[in-house]
């Protein structure tokens, strides 16, 4: 059992931790960690199990459940959350209470990352903690390898007073000044519990998560020739371009934690990654982790000194996104529909989530939120105007079918 800083986690906590007893569950209590930490703890302390009191990157009012099985593997919709739900339905008290033991997981934790990861030279980072609970592992693994680190919003505060918990580029205008006007080699935000990632190069340029996943894919197929590196729907054709002009074979997959982790295993992947900010790690059993994330970034800042420099040799394309609200109980037909006004429009169609319509050396995905009442559309070209224009095409298409 781990909770982030949200006012309203402590006592979700004690709810679950009474609920667990009850039905004469032993419970582990990590306490206030970042969801990772959650994750490892799972699989370091051998648990049958796990849950994440958190909202992630929601409004602070917001909460939640991540729920993890043995091993730290995801248990979500499609992935075994409808057996939780039945097991639920038909719970009855144990004749007998569960223990529960207050288990301390940071050190350990950040030790172990720390062991992973080796520096040529120093590395200057700064570091957006977003209020929340990255800020308890983020700053001590970084110096822990060596870097150079300065913090901004360090403080847990669960209303989140310097800026919302997503870290949208939006936000992290204070990050991207200090980045360049202390002359750090990166900047580093997190989400509300851990588990995001969004970097800042030098030049204080807010990275998109699949850019990335993109310098990462580079620096770790490099090191492993032939690697496999997964990646999402929603991810730039950026990513496939650098993972395969190395050698190494480029796996697309559906936008959601469960579904990457999912196709890591089955592909033995090294790496995966969300446009979202999300990166995966075999080293980690295939787990996201943002923490682990910003160390590996530092890694390979540490070869190269100039990250702006590898972000500037990537694959030039523009992208265009919008969320639309579509109740949930309709999302998915209406996303079904969207596809068939598409298919005789575009060169080629996949479905592996949502639709994904190709035109040329271009793309538009219209898919259903896995987590809100909203329909996404992403698009991507090799110019602002055709990501626009294909963006334009999409939404048309959904006001066509009764959404937007």
């Amino acid at each position: 059992m781990g909770r982030d800083g949200r006012r309203s986690s402590p006592s979700l906590a004690s709810a679950v931790v009474e609920g667990l007893r009850d039905s004469g569950v032993d419970v582990l209590d990590v306490g206030m960690v970042p969801t990772p930490a959650l994750y490892y703890s799972v699989r370091r302390l051998g648990a049958k199990g796990g849950v994440m009191i958190t909202a992630s990157h929601n409004p602070p009012e917001w909460n939640g459940f991540k729920l993890v099985g043995e091993g730290a593997r995801p248990i979500a919709m499609g992935l075994g959350l409808e057996a939780v739900r039945e097991l639920v339905d038909k719970a009855q008290p144990s004749g007998s209470l569960g223990s529960i033991r207050r288990t301390e997981i940071l050190d350990d934790y950040v030790g172990f990352l720390s062991s992973l990861v080796n520096l040529s030279v120093g590395v200057g980072v700064g570091v957006d903690a977003s209020n929340g609970v990255a800020s308890l592992a983020a700053p001590r693994a970084l110096r822990d390898i060596g870097c150079l680190v300065e913090v901004i919003n360090g403080n847990i505060d669960g209303d989140f007073p310097g800026h919302p918990p997503e870290p949208l580029p939006e936000y992290l205008g204070e990050l991207s000044r200090l980045v360049v006007e202390r002359g750090l080699h990166f900047g580093v935000a997190f989400d509300g519990d851990g588990d995001r990632a969004v970097f800042v190069d030098d030049r204080g340029r807010v990275l998109t998560g699949d850019q990335s996943l993109a310098l990462l894919a580079s620096y770790y197929v490099q090191k492993n020739p032939g690697a496999t590196v997964v990646f999402d729907a929603s991810s730039s054709m950026a990513v496939r371009e650098v993972v395969e002009s190395l050698g190494g074979k480029a796996i697309e997959t559906r936008v959601g934690s469960a579904f990457i982790k999912r196709a890591m295993a089955e592909h033995g992947a090294i790496l995966g990654g969300e446009r979202s900010g999300h990166l995966y790690f075999s080293e980690l059993g295939g787990m996201d982790d943002a923490i682990f994330a910003a160390l590996r970034m530092a890694e390979l800042a540490s070869t190269v000194g100039v990250l702006s420099e590898l972000v500037d040799a990537l694959p030039r394309y523009e992208s265009a996104s919008i969320s639309v609200e579509c109740p949930d109980e309709k999302k998915y037909e209406v996303v079904m529909a969207v596809a068939s006004k598409l298919e005789p429009l575009a060169d080629s169609i996949s479905k592996i989530d949502g639709v994904k319509a190709y035109f040329g050396g271009a793309w538009v995905l219209v898919r259903a939120s896995n987590t809100q009442p909203l329909v996404r559309i992403t698009a991507e070209g090799k110019t602002k105007q055709e990501a626009t224009r294909l963006l334009d095409v999409a939404l048309e298409a959904l006001r066509e079918v009764g959404c937007g």
